[in-house]
């Protein structure tokens, strides 16, 4: 059924009938799913199914974003407000994440196995590499990157 009722809606008209708009102006698309990083998914008339802010992409701004990313200049996954959405490439989604600084480093990181508080004492400990990595149970190679600033860098 679609946005009134009538089952000869359009693909555009069930979309709008989906969102729910925030304070922040995002339209959140509700049957977002947690297991796609909160991204929603998008069933065409056609069958086809779609990312939802793809979908949005297409049927608001009328250009199929083909192999590029559709961004969102918000940071909210379900959101489908064409005005939050731009498209890029891996490279600019990358540079968007980075200048944002949400990307996970330093304790943030899923495989870390130092903590901040680690890395500051690592960085004052004058014993060997060996001596350190022993203690800490990493690689040497983990403690000179890590002295020389090549990795933790976020970290004075």
């Amino acid at each position: 059924m679609g946005f009134n009722g009538t089952r000869y809606c359009s693909d555009r008209c069930v979309l709008l009938a989906s969102v729910s708009v925030s304070e922040s102006g995002c339209w959140i698309f509700r049957n977002s799913r947690p297991e796609r990083g909160g991204y929603g998914e998008f069933d065409f008339k056609s069958g086809k199914r779609w990312l939802a802010h793809r979908a949005s992409y297409l049927l608001l701004k009328g250009e199929d974003p083909g192999k590029r990313l559709v961004m969102h200049s918000c940071d909210c996954p379900p959101c489908v407000n064409p005005d939050h959405l731009s498209l890029g490439t891996i490279q600019d989604n990358m540079a968007d994440r980075n200048a944002k600084e949400r990307q996970a480093r330093g304790e943030k990181n899923g495989p870390a196995k130092l903590t901040e508080e680690q890395v500051v004492a690592i960085r004052a400990d004058p014993r060997t590499n060996r001596e350190i990595a022993k203690d800490y149970g990493v690689f040497e190679t983990t403690i000179s990157t890590i002295k020389h600033r090549h990795t933790w860098r976020h970290i004075a």
